[in-house]
């Protein structure tokens, strides 16, 4: 109807031109008008785009962040059921089996352990003493210092001058000196007598006039009421001594005895004052001259004096009586030792004794001073225990020293000699006086050891044995030797056991068994050897002999002992003599579970005891067989079977379902007893012939239930196969942004259970993509969650078809948990994939061609396109509108190409319009029908960096395209029409 009314207006506005023409030209008149028309209309809306039964909404993004009031997400989900899967009859352990015979091999001596040790005497050496008497000997006196007599005057001279008055001039002549004497006191003796040093005997002349020549000094003594000269006792200057000058003489005082109060006597000759005139004076008759007198290096053999420290030294040993024993280094368990000292001096003294044989416990030489009292005695005895005794083996002494100091009398006199002394008494001796020093350690040479050790070993059997064969076992002797610290002076063991005997019929001797320091093993194999024994004494007795060699250096530990254990493993024997009891013939042991699984409850589903026994005693005989750890109702297995007398295999069959099986999980071993009644009434003599062979068989082993670890049992997950369905063809070319897939498990199964799974994406072009995961233990966390980058990549393959397929591994052979055979796994597998992509350049949204009749007219000058055009999406987007009067070219595949009507850009999340001028080579696309198609290329978000970020589809996302159109028409009147 809109084609005709455009139609009816061109009609008449090509009536009223052509008349107006008429009247002005004879040509016919041309004009242009313009004509509207539409072209297509398109609403892309979620709803309807999204619209399949699996796609589902959300209020929450995919991260699970919540949406605004009255937006969300579209998301799809499908759950795919996984089938459950059982453990089954897996729970299994291996065959037991095990072959025993029941024969004088079981007829046995348990194994026992002795212990006895013994110990060394105790080794030492002799109390030894000796005293030393040291005198004091000469005696040293301090240096005395210069004392001067009282002075010598002129007066007393030359008595001449008292004939001068004072102030008169007259000459002194010269005239003999008449002996002049004053008295002299010695402050540091009162008497002395001297083997050396000497007095400086000094004149100092303060006279007027010059002394001498010669001046004699005389020292005197008095004796009774006579003062006589002290032999020897004199010195002369044979030079004159000027006036104002000092002259030394030196007295040698060796041989000599002083008192200590003396007299000096001066005599000699004056020369005057040489016929020079002196005025006298008081002050010249007094001048006078003194005489000084000071010791030095004062050595006496006797005197009452002040007594400086003296020093005296003794160095001396004292040697060991002759003994076996000789000492390089001991350590002292018991001893003493006492110093007895007498003073027989009227000085105090401290006395410093070293011992050099003797060391501290803690090291360094032994050494202790002893302070004395005048003319007294000391006594000390000092405890070396601990101590250690020093000396080489070829000088067996102690040797010792000992430094005494006086004090010093001063200021007191007392009277000393060099005959004076003191005696220094030493002894050695153990724990009291006379009784020997006794060692706890020692390195030398000590007298030979011997030593013995007698014991008893009880033999424990079920039977009396009077003479057996052994077939195996043996002595173990271990003799720990904890005497010696060296390899030197180890002694040597024999041992001999009265009730057995070698190979040769002699009783078990070993001989020459060096012991050194620490453990000696010693071995001894039984096999082939007999045991003999009365019945009503059931013991071995054994002697042990202990002796060390002679003269032989070695370091010994005195306080220690050598130890001798001797293990005697249990016997077996080939052939016995004895008394058997009704269940002699007995076999307790056990059969270790080498499996895996580790069992420690398990209920029996099926399995077999079976027991095969060949008899070869020839009696009739029965056994109760038990089995501790197979258990119903509380009570172990037991089955009782009766032995007839045939060699040929009797069988025995026993069904175990219903027992339960009971273990220790650090101790996978079953305990079987089979005891096996025998006559006992009589003394029988079994050999390796007579025996009953069993064999225990326990097969078939399945169980309904495990409680301990069970070893890895692999399940297989079925493979499942599902199409993607549900998904828009529109989406095609959408990346998702992320996908979840989780396998959420079920299972009752308490040990860990290992789940490896794959799932594999296929294409219509057969590309794959795999996800999956390994080794997840669904027990410690049950929903499975496949990695998203995974399970991302597999989706955005765009798959037609998805496969899950994998491998359940049940416990890890360590973990304990429990397992039953009627346990399944099971599991639900999800995938969500909201709709948030990653939009690249070529994604696109993928609508319909439709048909499109513009009716424009021929003579066209020009179109222009209208897009209008309501984007509500978060992104932008290009529309490209195709055109092409053949519709196949837009099937997939394409017959051809379509020509581009045109190309615009769609902004994000607002409405637009635009015009454009369709270029002059493209008018005629629209002249005839045609189909057009709008390809919407999305343009996702990116963030401030350029980097693509996820574009959501929301609940209220759409986007409406309308196009239209405005032609440009010439009319052309010559030729009739417009064109």
């Amino acid at each position: 109807m809109k084609r005709n009314r455009i139609l009816l207006v061109l009609s008449g506005a090509l009536f009223l031109a052509a008349c107006t023409d008429l009247m002005l030209k004879p040509e016919m008149p041309s004009w242009d008008f313009t004509m509207e028309f539409p072209l297509t209309k398109q609403v892309v809306n979620t709803d309807e785009l999204l619209d399949q039964p699996e796609i589902k909404r959300q209020a929450v993004d995919e991260f699970g962040n919540p949406l605004p009031a009255g937006t969300e997400l579209f998301v799809y989900k499908d759950t795919i059921d996984v089938d459950p899967v059982e453990v089954g009859d897996q729970l299994t352990i291996e065959d037991i089996n095990k072959n025993f015979s029941q024969t004088v091999d079981n007829v046995t001596v348990d194994g026992t352990q002795t212990t006895k040790s013994v110990a060394f005497d105790e080794v030492g050496v002799n109390p030894i003493e000796k005293s030393l008497v040291s005198r004091v000997g000469t005696i040293e006196l301090d240096n005395i210092a210069p004392t001067s007599t009282d002075p010598f005057t002129l007066r007393e001279i030359a008595p001449v001058v008292e004939d001068v008055n004072n102030g008169e001039t007259d000459s002194i002549p010269s005239a003999p000196i008449a002996p002049i004497v004053k008295p002299f006191t010695f402050s540091d003796f009162q008497s002395a007598t001297f083997v050396g040093g000497q007095l400086d005997i000094s004149i100092a002349n303060d006279m007027v006039i010059d002394l001498g020549r010669p001046v004699d000094l005389q020292l005197q003594e008095l004796v009774g009421t006579d003062t006589v000269d002290i032999p020897g006792a004199s010195v002369t200057w044979n030079a004159l001594i000027p006036t104002g000058t000092e002259d030394t003489q030196v007295l040698d005082l060796t041989g000599m005895t002083l008192p200590g109060n003396i007299f000096v006597k001066i005599s000699g000759y004056s020369y005057g004052s040489q016929q020079q005139n002196i005025t006298m004076s008081d002050e010249v008759k007094n001048s006078s001259f003194v005489v000084n007198i000071a010791a030095s290096n004062l050595q006496v053999s006797s005197a009452e004096a002040v007594v400086p420290t003296q020093e005296i030294d003794e160095t001396s040993s004292i040697e060991l009586s002759d003994s076996t024993n000789k000492v390089e280094r001991a350590k002292i368990k018991r001893g003493n030792m006492a110093v007895n000292i007498s003073n027989n001096m009227s000085v105090a003294a401290n006395l410093v004794i070293t011992v050099t044989s003797l060391e501290g416990p803690a090291g360094g030489v032994f050494e202790e001073t002893i302070p004395l009292a005048a003319n007294a005695t000391a006594n000390e005895v000092y405890s070396l225990a601990n101590h250690f005794m020093v000396m080489t083996l070829a000088s067996q002494q102690v040797d010792y020293s000992y430094h005494v100091e006086t004090v010093s009398t001063d200021p007191n006199f007392v009277l000393i000699t060099d005959t004076d002394s003191i005696e220094v008494g030493l002894s050695l001796y153990g724990a009291n006086p006379g009784e020997d020093i006794v060692f706890s350690t020692i390195r030398g040479i000590i007298e030979s050891q011997d030593k013995t050790i007698d014991g008893d070993i009880p033999v424990t059997s079920d039977s009396e044995i009077l003479r057996a064969d052994i077939a195996s076992g043996g002595l173990d002797i271990n003799i720990y030797n904890g005497i010696n610290e060296t390899q030197g002076g180890t002694p040597q063991l024999t041992l001999q056991i009265n009730q057995l005997f070698d190979s040769n019929g002699d009783t078990l001797r070993v001989e020459g068994v060096n012991l050194d320091p620490g453990d000696n093993l010693l071995n001894i194999n039984l096999t082939n050897h007999a045991l003999q024994m009365p019945q009503n004494d059931q013991t071995l007795y054994y002697s042990a002999h202990v002796v060390t060699p002679e003269g032989e250096l070695g370091t010994y530990n005195l306080l220690d002992s050598i130890v001798v254990e001797i293990n005697v493993s249990t016997l077996t024997f080939s052939e016995i003599e004895g008394y058997f009891t009704q269940d002699a013939i007995v076999d307790s042991n056990v059969v270790e579970l080498n499996n895996d699984t580790k069992v420690e409850n398990a209920l029996i589903n099926r399995g077999d005891l079976k027991l095969t026994i060949r008899n070869y005693i020839g009696v009739q005989a029965r056994s109760r067989f038990t089995i501790n750890e197979i258990v119903k109702n509380g009570q172990p297995f037991q089955g009782v079977l009766e032995i007839g007398q045939d060699s040929a295999p009797q069988d025995s069959t026993f069904d175990l379902a219903g027992y339960e099986i009971q273990l220790p999980l650090d101790d996978q071993v079953i305990h079987y007893k089979s005891r096996i009644s025998i006559p006992s009434s009589v003394a029988m003599t079994l050999s390796l012939e007579d025996s009953i062979a069993i064999n225990m068989n326990i097969a078939n082993l399945s169980f309904d239930q495990v409680d301990g670890i069970v070893a890895p049992i692999e399940v297989e997950i079925d493979t499942i196969r599902q199409e993607l369905s549900g998904m828009p063809d529109e989406l095609d070319d959408f990346n998702f942004s992320r996908v979840d897939m989780t396998l959420a498990f079920d299972s009752q199964i308490s040990i860990p259970v290992f789940l490896d799974l794959s799932i594999i994406g296929t294409a219509s072009d057969g590309q794959t993509v795999t996800a999956g995961v390994s080794n997840w233990n669904i027990t410690d966390s049950s929903d499975v969650v496949i990695p998203s980058d995974q399970a991302t990549n597999l989706i955005n393959l765009h798959p037609d078809e998805i496969t899950v397929f994998g491998l359940a591994t049940v416990g890890d052979g360590v973990s304990q948990g429990s397992a039953a055979s009627n346990d399944s796994i099971k599991a639900n597998f999800v995938i969500s994939i909201p709709m948030s992509f990653v939009l690249g350049d070529s994604t696109e949204l993928k609508m319909d061609a439709e048909a499109v009749d513009a009716g424009l007219p021929e003579d066209l000058q020009g179109i222009t396109l209208f897009a209008d055009i309501n984007n509500r999406f978060a992104f932008g987007a290009q529309l490209t509108v195709l055109t092409s009067p053949d519709s196949t070219v837009f099937d997939d595949p394409p017959s051809g190409i379509p020509d581009t009507l045109l190309t615009l850009t769609i902004p994000p999340g607002q409405e637009s319009y635009q015009e454009i001028d369709l270029q002059a080579g493209k008018l005629s696309l629209l002249k005839e029908r045609t189909f057009l198609k709008n390809n919407v290329f999305l343009m996702g978000e990116r963030d401030s960096a350029g980097v693509a970020i996820p574009s959501r589809f929301f609940s209220t996302d759409s986007m409406e395209i309308k196009l239209s159109g405005r032609a440009k028409v010439r009319i052309n009147g010559e030729e009739g029409g417009a064109s």
